[in-house]
Parts: structure tokens; C-alpha cells; sequence
């Protein structure tokens, strides 16, 4: 995957099960990291899977400024970017095990876009009328001059990158 598009979906975390207090990008490459990344990434999977299908049986926690609201709408965004015969993979990076948590990224990967496609990307995401945030409008409508601010905020907080 030599170029692409990265948009960080949502911050989320889950029960931890019983990992270790940890931050993923200290580890090393030994067998028992090689391990505890392995079991944290079933565990975002399952917790991910089950909110996807509507059970309980999993916590799956999305942070509050994240860029869509739940798994269902970042799937959702997945499929229709597909239909524009795009290749996509929907990852997630592991941040840590703390207090509990088992915290990550989910990310939409667009394989193939450079940053000259940024504009057109945006804008097919906007049309789409899929992302809740993008669709909520100006929540302060009494001072008109911050939409443009509110929509700059959405789109920092999904951190679009490019890698080329």
C-alpha cells in the first residue's frame, strides 16, 4: 500500500479483558509484545463486530468528537466510498491499556488518493450526507461565521492524512 488516504473515523475503547497497562508504540518485537498486540487487536475486532450486530455482549465506548458517530455509520461511509470503485480498508491503530480501557483509532484507509485529491475527497464525503457531524450544521446559528469554524474543527478532529 504505497499511496493513501488516512480518515480517523472515531476514538474508541473497550474493556481490556486482562492486558496489562501498556502504550502499543513502546513495544517491542519480541514474542510476549508480538502477543499482547495480537490479543488487544481480537479484542477491538469482537468489541467492534458485536456493536456492529447490535449485541451487548462487548463495550465498545466512541469518543465524543469523533468524525462519525458509531461502527454503523463508519461502515456505512466505507461502502458508499466503495461504490466510487475506490479499494478501502477500514483498520485501527492501537493507542494503550489504561485504567481498564483498551483505547484505539478506527481509521477508513483510501488506497490510491494523493493529496491533490483532498478537495474532491472532502467533498464526496460532505455529498454523501452519511457523517451525522458533517450534517448538523452551525450549532451556534447565532453567531453565523462560525459554520465554516465548526466544519474546520470536524475535519482536523478526523485528521485527514495523506501518504504518498
Amino acid at each position: 500500500m504505497d499511496t493513501y488516504a488516512e480518515l480517523r473515523c472515531y476514538f474508541g475503547l473497550t474493556a481490556c479483558g486482562n492486558l496489562p497497562e501498556v502504550q502499543f508504540d513502546k513495544l517491542g518485537q519480541d514474542v510476549r509484545d508480538l502477543d499482547l498486540g495480537n490479543r488487544a487487536r481480537q479484542m477491538i475486532r469482537n468489541a467492534i463486530d458485536a456493536s456492529y450486530e447490535g449485541k451487548k455482549s462487548y463495550r465498545l465506548t466512541i469518543g465524543f468528537d469523533s468524525f462519525v458517530k458509531d461502527e454503523t455509520e463508519a461502515r456505512t461511509l466505507s461502502d458508499f466510498i466503495r461504490k466510487e470503485r475506490l479499494d478501502i480498508e477500514l483498520t485501527f491503530t492501537l493507542c494503550d491499556v489504561i485504567h481498564g480501557d483498551l483505547r484505539f483509532y478506527r481509521n477508513l484507509e483510501i488506497i490510491g488518493l494523493k493529496k491533490r485529491d483532498r478537495s474532491w475527497l472532502k467533498k464526496l464525503i460532505k455529498d454523501s450526507r452519511i457523517v451525522t457531524s458533517l450534517n448538523v450544521g452551525n450549532p451556534y446559528p447565532w453567531v453565523p461565521e462560525y459554520a465554516q469554524v465548526y466544519e474546520r474543527k470536524i475535519w482536523k478532529d478526523a485528521s485527514l492524512k495523506f501518504f504518498e
